[in-house]
């Protein structure tokens, strides 16, 4: 006899499998919206048990996002990102010591406007700024250490990144 559940499982995880990491993400802040929801509701009627898994869930989410971020790659919007990240785990943390929804109600209102800005980011993103980043690594050019001329104050970029650079998103789940 064939065990439908083990044929299901085996879908969802090839199809995890081939999905993008834009897309992993745009899926993980779904669920973690879900699982604030599920929290709230659950604390409204009085039960602790659903509230503390709803929570708990959220927390394992926000720590599989701030794991996937890239430093290297993502610079000063993975920076932020994980300052995000750490607020929220906060904020969490919180709510399953305070059992109160406000904090879930923060976690929603940082959250929901990062799912949105997600949904925008075209599929591949990501692994284009890597493949660019490591030809721009790889072309001859001219060395830092001797071309660069030496900033100082009253420089142009004052040892400032530029601005298109500051303005890249790229993070690799």
């Amino acid at each position: 006899m064939y065990d439908n559940s083990q044929g299901a499982l085996r879908y969802r995880e090839a199809n995890l499998g081939s999905m993008s990491p834009e897309k992993m993400v745009v899926l993980l802040y779904e669920r973690i919206l879900r699982d604030l929801e599920e929290g709230a509701n659950a604390l409204a009627a009085g039960d602790r048990r659903v509230f503390n898994d709803a929570v708990v869930h959220a927390q394992n989410i926000v720590t599989e996002l701030r794991n996937a971020l890239d430093h290297t790659v993502g610079g000063g919007v993975a920076a932020n990102l994980d300052a995000l990240y750490d607020f929220v785990f906060q904020e969490l943390l919180a709510a399953l010591a305070d059992q109160q929804i406000r904090h879930l109600t923060v976690c929603r209102d940082v959250l929901a406007p990062l799912l949105e800005a997600w949904r925008q980011v075209p599929a591949g993103a990501g692994d284009e700024e890597v493949r660019r980043r490591t030809r721009e690594a790889a072309a001859p050019g001219p060395n830092p250490a001797i071309d660069t001329p030496q900033e100082g104050p009253g420089s142009a970029h004052g040892g400032e990144p530029a601005a298109d650079e500051t303005r890249r998103l790229c993070v690799t789940v």
